[in-house]
């Protein structure tokens, strides 16, 4: 176990902030378990590019728990991270092409104060569980890129901050949110909330454009979103009246072959890569709607509503 005692002695020009520090690039590797405790700073710190390919990490730590200038690079490996701040950061106002975040694998559980990812430019995840139990913001970065893994967010605010593998945001504030564009191209994108109308299930300043995989979104109207017209897929947004936490949804196509079955409240964004499902219907949110095919061909057909925002009222 690493600790410290809340403070930390300058060596050279070096700006000592973490129980494990390196002006240079650190690499971290190894079958077995390290505990860090990091009553101030940080708990592992590299100056370049931070580089972890597998053993078992628990983290506590006033700010990030990890956290690399130039990069953050995880291959393998169990973490369970608490932190004050970030619980993975990257930041170099040097170099605004490093700073960036990889994941291809390994297990995470994080609690942070601030982001349970940060990074400065890009964050790229391509496998790995992840589990942000507690946030203020969920994933951040110039741009997301995620092609696989299983992601579960809870924050406070945005669950993901700027699209791939399979996604559960569960948000108080925007569930997506991109300071640019927003593209999904492939996976299963599940966002719950907001329930309050002054933030949106999707929100982007740039292009929102989608091209394949599933987007499944639920939350209040107030300030929903739809992808734009720039999107080659196919896209349904059905109003109804206020639901309960967890009701369902189930859409099935004209074939009766379901699509989606999901938990998750108030307004629904079906996505779905072929443009026959997405003309199929919506049979049930909470029991209180049905749709059939000859209705609901005027909310989805793909060629009449492509990228427009389609409101049914239930029962109507």
């Amino acid at each position: 176990m690493l600790t410290n005692g809340g403070t930390y002695t300058v060596i050279d020009d070096s700006n000592i902030d973490a129980a494990i520090f390196s002006r240079e690039d650190l690499t971290l590797n190894g079958e077995g378990k390290l505990t860090i405790h990091a009553q101030a700073g940080h708990g592992v710190v590299s100056k370049d590019d931070l580089t972890l390919t597998s053993g078992e990490y628990e983290i506590t730590a006033e700010k990030n728990g990890l956290s690399g200038k130039d990069s953050v690079r995880i291959a393998e490996g169990t973490y369970n991270i608490t932190a004050g701040k970030d619980g993975l950061h990257a930041s170099n106002t040097d170099d605004t092409s490093k700073g960036f975040i990889y994941i291809s694998g390994g297990n995470f559980d994080i609690s942070a104060g601030d982001d349970g990812m940060h990074a400065d430019s890009a964050l790229t995840i391509d496998g790995g569980t992840i589990h942000v139990t507690e946030s203020y913001e969920g994933l951040e970065g110039l741009s997301i890129d995620i092609t696989g893994g299983d992601i579960d967010v809870t924050s406070e605010d945005d669950g993901l901050n700027a699209a791939g593998g399979k996604i559960h945001i569960n948000a108080s504030g925007d569930g997506i949110d991109s300071n640019g564009d927003l593209t999904i191209s492939d996976g299963e994108t599940y966002v719950s909330g907001p329930t309050n109308d002054g933030n949106g299930s999707l929100d982007y300043n740039g292009d929102g454009v989608i091209t394949g995989g599933i987007c499944v979104a639920a939350g209040s109207s107030g300030m929903a979103e739809n992808f734009s017209d720039s999107s080659t897929q196919g896209v349904m947004m059905v109003k109804v009246d206020e639901q309960t936490a967890q009701s369902m949804i189930s859409l099935k196509d004209s074939s009766g072959n379901e699509l989606v079955s999901w938990a998750a409240v108030a307004w629904v964004d079906k996505q779905d890569s072929q443009d026959n499902q997405a003309a199929g219907y919506l049979e049930k949110i909470n029991d209180q709607v049905t749709g059939h095919q000859e209705k609901m061909d005027r909310w989805v057909d793909p060629e009449a509503v492509r990228h427009r925002k389609i409101w049914k009222q239930a029962g109507v």
